[in-house]
């Protein structure tokens, strides 16, 4: 999951703040 973290941190950081203002 590191992996796809520092390769998408963008991406990952806005699908969580998705999920958690959802």
């Amino acid at each position: 999951m590191d992996l796809q973290i520092q390769a998408l941190p963008v991406t990952h950081t806005r699908t969580t703040t998705a999920h958690l203002l959802n």
